[in-house]
């Protein structure tokens, strides 16, 4: 099996060589459809989905005829909160509803899988092992010439010295490997994985 490198850098930002990557992971063909599908579906299922209107029933008065039906000239009209009135109702406004589309857990894989593999280019090592405050992990960013970069973090929960570190910079966002989201991996122009996560999103994606 052909295997992909990916740059490694110490803690302060310095390229300390190569890591190999399994192709299973970084050389997948990317299944454009499923990842498009994927990144639909997490968009729609973020819609809180609590947008409301009234009807003509529901708005306040209204409840007598404005004039009679026959006689005035004017057109007929039997309530002033018809939705063609001023401070009428809404005909065919939005009600609270679910966006949420459902997607099977397969195709789900597949689609992260190829997001991952579409960002390998992008994508780097760097130890965890970084002193726990910002401006370690800025000094760390400026030596690897990712400064101004939309960088996505991938390291566990377990791994508190880099997530402390990259928590609190612009343009930095943090994932754990296990809820890993294709929305994340498009938005960032660098991923930077710890060697902990790398492991387990290799074994996670093993046999996808």
């Amino acid at each position: 099996m052909s295997e992909f490198k990916l740059t490694t850098f110490s803690a302060t930002g310095a390229a300390t060589g190569d890591r190999s990557v399994a192709e299973t992971l970084f050389g997948r063909d990317p299944h454009m459809p499923l990842m498009h599908q994927a990144l639909v579906r997490q968009l729609a299922n973020g819609r809180a989905g609590t947008h409301s209107t009234k009807t003509r029933a529901e708005v306040r008065g209204g409840g007598r005829k404005p004039w009679k039906q026959k006689g005035t000239g004017r057109a007929r009209q039997g309530s002033i909160r018809a939705s063609q009135w001023v401070g009428g109702g809404v005909a065919f406004g939005p009600k609270p509803r679910s966006y949420e589309q459902d997607m099977n857990r397969q195709d789900r894989r597949i689609a992260l899988a190829s997001a991952v593999s579409v960002r390998k280019d992008a994508s780097h090592v760097i130890d965890a092992g970084i002193e726990p405050k910002t401006k370690a992990f800025s000094a760390a960013l400026k030596a690897m010439g990712l400064n101004g970069k939309k960088v996505l973090v991938v390291a566990g929960t377990d791994e508190f010295a880099i997530r402390r570190a990259s928590n609190n910079l612009a343009n930095i966002r943090q994932a754990e490997p296990e809820n890993l989201s294709i929305h994340a991996l498009l938005w960032s122009e660098v991923v930077l994985y710890t060697p902990a996560a790398l492991e387990s999103l290799e074994k996670r994606f093993a046999n996808v």
